[in-house]
């Protein structure tokens, strides 16, 4: 079994940027509109809601529609009131790159946490574990972490490649998404101190 990457502590695990006026706008919106399409203050609402017999944010949604026939909006809005907005979100998992490193790939997954660990020193680095690859950013996205049958594939984005540096053309939609080329890692020893260079670069790049 794999251990998670000794030193992550720059790296940061990031969602999708909120935008918080915009989000108070929402919900006072729908506010507004919870008592003439139920007939029922908010007050009474939060009521309900804190005699909701479930712990999580899914049933507890699940348990306003089912019970009381309100809406998604109407729904979180009132959770959010009665429980606070944090109540809403869903945990993030103890090891969101688990899945990316599944089965027949988990033995790529100390090669993986040996490229996170450099990650987690470069300035303003952040890491977004998708399904099936993990994609890292600066300002915009500089590199990206695809397990294959072939090994470890390293997609870089880079302005220039050097030669006989051993790049591959990456596959779509990486290739489209700015990481153009990429180095494959078969074991730990090939990210060596050329490849962390190069990683460095595309880093600075972004």
């Amino acid at each position: 079994m794999s251990s998670k990457p000794k030193d992550l502590r720059g790296l940061t695990m990031t969602r999708k940027a909120r935008q918080p006026d915009k989000i108070r706008q929402y919900i006072a919106s729908v506010e507004a509109k919870l008592e003439k399409a139920t007939g029922k203050t908010m007050a009474h609402w939060v009521r309900i809601a804190r005699k909701c017999p479930h712990a999580g944010p899914a049933e507890r949604l699940r348990w306003l529609k089912a019970e009381h026939k309100l809406g998604l909006a109407h729904a979180a809005v009132v959770l959010g009131r009665a429980h606070g907005l944090a109540a809403l979100e869903t945990p993030a998992p103890a090891d969101p790159l688990a899945r990316v490193f599944a089965g027949a790939l988990a033995a790529q997954r100390p090669m993986g946490d040996g490229v996170l660990a450099l990650a987690g020193k470069l300035r303003g680095a952040s890491v977004r574990a998708r399904t099936g690859h993990v994609a890292l950013y600066r300002l915009k996205q500089f590199a990206v972490l695809k397990p294959t049958r072939r090994g470890l594939l390293l997609g870089l984005a880079l302005g220039k490649y050097p030669k006989g540096a051993g790049f591959i053309e990456m596959p779509n939609p990486w290739r489209i998404e700015r990481c153009r080329m990429g180095l494959v890692l078969e074991s730990r020893k090939d990210f060596n101190a050329a490849a962390k260079r190069l990683l460095r670069q595309a880093h600075a790049e972004a």
